[in-house]
């Protein structure tokens, strides 16, 4: 009885920060994005959560938090900026998906065809839009290796 009733609340407890993180913004593919983003970049530059911390003024609690989407803990947009300026990003950059090392560590392009789309006439956006798609439809993939035989 007593363990049920613990397996009650701490699930209780579970879907009261899944639903905090939600009313927040904070969806689970948004949570997993900022987490890969972020482990790639500390991968990369050979970062540790306490040097983070030390850089960031961040805890390493909440960056422990920010590498974790399934913690119960959703982090703030003031932490996620804080982190992403460090390595020279705004926040909503960490947040998106599907980003290789390459495109995190070219930040600034990102944003300024961001920025230039926003800024754009309605027939900018439109082009900008056609080159995107146009792009990725001719994008080539690595060729695949060559099967060895025998």
């Amino acid at each position: 009885m007593r363990q049920t009733l613990a397996i009650d609340c701490l699930a209780g407890k579970q879907y009261i920060a899944a639903a905090m993180a939600q009313s927040r913004g904070m969806d689970s593919d948004d949570r997993k994005a900022l987490a890969n983003n972020l482990h790639l970049l500390m991968q990369h530059h050979d970062h540790s959560q306490a040097f983070l911390q030390q850089k960031t003024g961040v805890s390493q609690r909440t960056v422990s938090n920010l590498l974790n989407p399934d913690s119960p803990h959703a982090p703030t947009i003031t932490k996620i900026n804080a982190v992403a300026d460090y390595y020279g990003l705004k926040g909503w950059q960490l947040l998106v998906p599907g980003q290789t090392l390459e495109t995190l560590l070219s930040g600034k392009r990102l944003e300024h065809v961001v920025h230039s789309y926003i800024h754009a006439d309605e027939d900018g956006r439109r082009y900008i839009e056609r080159v995107s798609e146009k792009e990725s439809e001719y994008r080539v993939d690595p060729p695949e290796e060559p099967q060895k035989c025998g």
